[in-house]
């Protein structure tokens, strides 16, 4: 809700959007945002993007893949976030916000989880004394890296994505693409309205 834009990563929600309002829109996933961005002269420009990653393992995996597209990313330009912890409301890490202070980056790409990455972005937002362009791309370039299962175009175009994942990691994906079923009872009540917190099932 505080963003300046989301995009349709939802593949299922944008399905289900179109069936009811009988009124396209179109999917844009985060793997096809991310190879946009990536294609940005000013973000391959060394020194203007600031990584967020994951951890030590991801950012290896990340930066050489990174490497391979031509982009070069200096080592003061990669940020490893801490375990900010599970069910958290609000994020704080000062030493990132020191960080971006210091090298006043255009860009900021935050990949670490769905859920975290998002109050991450918006503490950011919020505190720093310059606004650069926060990008929340989650996995996304861990399906590119190899440090998650590989993705390919085709396979994000048909909307394939989550059958990939569930497949690599079936303890842990499908009982969440399986939660997912209730956002069918959601957007059929609610349409276009955003409902209230208390009038949210649990998920």
């Amino acid at each position: 809700m505080n963003a300046d834009l989301a995009i349709t990563d939802s593949a299922f929600m944008v399905l289900i959007w179109n069936w009811l309002q009988r009124a396209a829109i179109t999917r844009l996933s985060g793997l096809e945002y991310l190879r946009e961005l990536i294609l940005q002269p000013d973000t391959r420009e060394p020194g203007n993007t600031v990584w967020v990653m994951a951890s030590p393992v991801s950012a290896k995996h990340n930066l050489t893949w990174l490497s391979r597209q031509g982009i070069d990313v200096p080592a003061n330009c990669v940020y490893l976030a801490p375990m900010y912890g599970k069910e958290i409301k609000e994020v704080e890490d000062t030493d990132l916000l020191q960080m971006l202070e210091d090298l006043r980056p255009q860009h900021v790409i935050i990949t670490v989880g769905g859920g975290t990455q998002e109050l991450l972005g918006l503490y950011l937002k919020r505190n720093l004394s310059y606004l650069p362009s926060i990008h929340c791309i989650g996995a996304a370039i861990a399906f590119l890296s190899g440090d998650q299962i590989f993705i390919p175009v085709w396979a994000d175009k048909m909307y394939l994505g989550w059958l990939f994942r569930s497949i690599s990691e079936p303890r842990q994906y499908i009982p969440r693409y399986w939660d997912a079923r209730k956002l069918f009872a959601l957007m059929k009540r609610y349409r276009n309205r955003l409902p209230l917190a208390d009038e949210l099932p649990e998920l």
